[in-house]
């Protein structure tokens, strides 16, 4: 935790309490804010700390709106680049003014992804092992450190696919609705729907020489007994 996302929670949290102050706040730095509304904000205020800690200028501002599990709305923010990717349940998803499609429009012989190892010592040794399955038949892989930004970049083409083994609500709630809504598919390592509180998750873009990934990856969790 660094002192930008207190200082960016603290503005988020404020303009909505002004704005919303019948809705709930999930937030990670400072916990919930609960009024018994059926919506809930989900708030991520700098999703990368450790890319903007040392400097590598890779990290995003996620702000969701949900309703009862579902989300309604959501957007990633990427201030460096200038970057707004937003959606709205059955709306479509968007880079700034611009309707974008998870589902690449050239050819690549074999699929570019991203994941990331997060901070749990079983997952990320389960994403490593999935890596080392994966990377014989991969145009490469990336670490990204702001899982927000993956699963936008799988809604606008830049990624085939993104996955993480131990995630949180305010990571990729944004993301679900931007992938979906762009025309791919994310699922939990199960192979089931993925939910906000899935802890891991495999975003693919709606191609089926993607699914090879998804069968990797969900038989690496399979075969590690979670």
């Amino acid at each position: 935790m660094t002192d930008a996302d207190l200082l960016a929670e603290a503005a988020i949290r404020n303009t909505l309490s002004y704005e919303y102050p019948d809705h709930n706040i999930l937030s990670e730095e400072s916990g919930n804010v609960t009024t018994g509304s059926d919506y809930t904000w989900v708030v991520d205020p700098l999703d990368g700390t450790n890319n903007y800690a040392f400097g590598i200028p890779f990290f995003s501002v996620v702000l969701a709106l949900v309703r009862k599990g579902q989300v309604l709305s959501g957007a990633v923010y990427d201030p460096l680049r200038g970057e707004l990717f937003w959606a709205e349940q059955g709306g479509g998803a968007f880079l700034n003014n611009a309707s974008i499609s998870a589902a690449r429009d050239i050819p690549v012989k074999s699929p570019f992804v991203g994941c990331d190892l997060g901070y749990g010592i079983e997952g990320g040794g389960q994403i490593l092992d999935a890596i080392g399955s994966l990377w014989p038949d991969t145009h490469g892989v990336r670490l990204l450190g702001s899982a927000a930004l993956g699963l936008a970049y799988v809604a606008c083409g830049r990624l085939d696919a993104y996955f993480h083994a131990c995630i949180h609500a305010w990571d990729i709630a944004s993301g679900l609705l931007l992938v979906r809504e762009a025309g791919g598919e994310v699922t939990d390592w199960k192979g089931d729907t993925a939910k906000i509180w899935s802890s891991r998750i495999i975003a693919c873009g709606s191609s089926r020489r993607h699914r090879q990934i998804r069968d990797t990856l969900i038989a690496s969790y399979r075969d590690s007994g979670a």
